[in-house]
């Protein structure tokens, strides 16, 4: 089973893909012509087009500039879940004071006690 960036790469390709796919059709151009254009071979175009690669950030600006739009126009909208580490680091930020001052007030408690005894 795939992990989360895993998913979320698929995810990008496939959305990264088929925006690709609908912004060359919208400038008219084929396959052939924009991987000639762009300096890539037509069947890494085609793997692009259809979510079975990733582009790098050169071909991303490469697409771009043989499309003649921005690098960011090819980008698809993703939602970019938060972390969970990134909640438990925020909730800490927040509450770690806090935190702190009860731990350290529980073990003072429990050591008065055991004095007592």
């Amino acid at each position: 089973m795939p992990n989360l960036l895993e998913m979320r790469d698929l995810e990008f390709r496939k959305k990264f893909g088929n925006r690709l796919q609908a912004v060359r059709k919208g400038m008219g151009m084929t396959q052939q012509s924009l991987a000639h254009t762009a300096s890539i071979h037509v069947k890494y175009l085609s793997e692009l087009e259809n979510g079975h690669k990733s582009p790098t950030l050169e071909v991303i600006a490469g697409l771009a500039s043989a499309l003649g739009v921005q690098p960011s126009d090819l980008m698809p909208d993703m939602d970019i879940p938060e972390m969970p580490s990134m909640k438990e680091a925020r909730w800490l930020e927040e509450h770690g004071d806090m935190l702190i001052r009860d731990v350290l007030a529980a073990v003072m408690k429990k050591g008065k006690k055991k004095g007592k005894a």
